[in-house]
């Protein structure tokens, strides 16, 4: 019932959360995660690699091969609209379950859409992202979504950004 109240001011919220395909390469360290995942194909970016090279923005999420839940297996601290006391209970939760719900619905469907393809996604994203107690906050950044394949068959999905104000969409 909660959801389905939540789910009824999306009309309010149009045109908060914009995103532009890319076709080509991302950007610097971006690039650099996308040549890995070509040569390599394989969950084994370090942590060490995703806090230097996009400041801990990045999530690791799972998703089994029978279900469309995503879930939070790993989450950097280098998020700005996240407060620590989210980030630091936010593995184990469904990806939407975010502190602006609306974005985390919206933002997951990239993740879908790479675990159906296999194939990287790179999005321009221009988002007001709403956060209890302090309101909407812009964020204008590039976004990569690498997918990953375990041995199970469960999906593996990588998500990576930069901050990038350049960004008006």
């Amino acid at each position: 019932r909660l959801a389905a109240l939540e789910i009824g001011t999306s009309d309010q919220r149009r045109g908060d959360f914009l995103r532009q395909r890319l076709t080509g390469e991302p950007k610097g360290e971006l690039r650099d995660l996308v040549e890995q995942w070509r040569a390599n194909q394989a969950v084994q970016l370090s942590h060490d690699l995703l806090q230097g090279s996009v400041g801990g923005r990045y999530m690791i999420l799972r998703r089994t091969q029978w279900s469309r839940r995503l879930e939070i297996r790993d989450v950097g601290r280098g998020f700005i609209v996240y407060d620590d006391n989210w980030l630091a209970q936010a593995v184990g939760l469904r990806f939407e379950d975010q502190p602006d719900y609306l974005y985390g619905k919206w933002a997951a469907e990239a993740y879908y859409e790479a675990s159906e393809t296999q194939q990287p996604i790179i999005d321009n994203i221009d988002a007001l992202i709403d956060t209890p107690g302090r309101g909407k906050s812009r964020v204008q950044y590039q976004r990569l979504v690498l997918p990953f394949r375990e041995p199970s068959g469960d999906h593996v999905l990588l998500c990576a950004s930069l901050i990038d104000r350049s960004i008006d969409l």
